[in-house]
């Protein structure tokens, strides 16, 4: 044989025909200190969804991300893929594998093609809205992490996350629709005071400061319809009662007024309101009398 002619004993050929077989499975990787990357989201496997194997594998995929191994993750992660290529866990982890390379805008990509396949899968969720954060889309990220705690609402990264980006998407919403009013773009401030409340809807007053703007507009009923709201989230707004009331005066509903105003000064006393009621009332006492008497100032 030629190997026996080129001096290679029998048992080194039969050693290297084994070593292919032999070739050791990847291993799970050293232990770190803590998770390399603590805030995300394991994707883990719904029940019946691939062979028990599989989930082994994607195991261990996970294990080396966390061990800051993420190279060889992918590696991992394709691998499971080429058995299964439906196994939408392990198509999350090369997402998250491309989240920890910062490769923002293709994990934002793969996590949405995750959730074509599975639309309530939660770490796709958690894993798009930290992409869409990094990627200074603090509006779309917040949807995703909303959708996320839909989905689970024990999951206490998206709650943290949710908390922070109400904040920066209220702070942003208000700072435009303050620009807009002062340069009287009324149709504008609307726009960015309705995207103000719709990221905190219990803030009360937004409703007063649309409220405002819709005075400014002249739509009279909008307005009353927003310092409602407001006054009814926060019955102690004063100025939301004290804005009421000047409407119910401009529109000559002098009993609603004096209600509004009356709210107003329990609140918040103040000389001029109190004037603005005493002047009312007399005109309310006025209205009660006969023609006759009505008619006599101008006689």
């Amino acid at each position: 044989m030629e190997f026996m002619r080129s001096g290679w004993p029998v048992v080194a050929v039969g050693a290297l025909l084994l070593l292919p077989a032999c070739a050791p499975r990847l291993t799970a990787p050293p232990s770190p200190p803590s998770p390399r990357f603590q805030d995300f989201v394991f994707p883990n496997v719904p029940p019946g969804l691939g062979a028990p194997p599989l989930s082994v594998d994607h195991d261990l995929a996970w294990q080396w991300l966390q061990a800051g191994y993420p190279r060889t993750a992918q590696r991992q992660f394709e691998s499971v893929l080429k058995k299964s290529p439906g196994f939408y866990p392990s198509e999350t982890g090369l997402a998250f594998v491309e989240l920890a390379t910062e490769d923002y805008e293709d994990a934002v990509r793969r996590f949405d093609q995750v959730l074509k396949r599975s639309s309530n899968y939660a770490p796709a969720l958690v894993g798009r809205g930290e992409a869409l954060l990094a990627l200074k889309r603090d509006r779309d990220a917040l949807e995703s992490f909303e959708a996320a705690l839909v989905v689970d609402d024990t999951l206490d990264l998206p709650k943290r996350r949710v908390e922070l980006l109400q904040f920066r998407v209220l702070e942003a919403d208000l700072s435009s629709a303050r620009r807009a009013a002062e340069a009287g773009r009324y149709d504008e401030a609307i726009v960015a005071y309705q995207q103000a409340i719709a990221a905190s809807p219990q803030s009360a007053f937004l409703y007063r400061e649309m409220g405002a703007i819709e005075r400014r507009r002249n739509n009279r009923d909008a307005a009353i319809e927003q310092y409602r709201k407001a006054v009814d989230l926060d019955p102690n707004d004063a100025a939301a009662w004290r804005e009421l009331g000047e409407v119910f005066e401009e529109g000559e509903e002098h009993a609603a007024a004096v209600d509004a105003y009356v709210r107003a000064i329990a609140i918040e006393p103040s000389a001029a309101v109190q004037g603005r009621i005493d002047r009312l009332k007399g005109l309310l006492a006025l209205a009660l009398l006969p023609a006759e008497y009505r008619s006599i100032p101008h006689s």
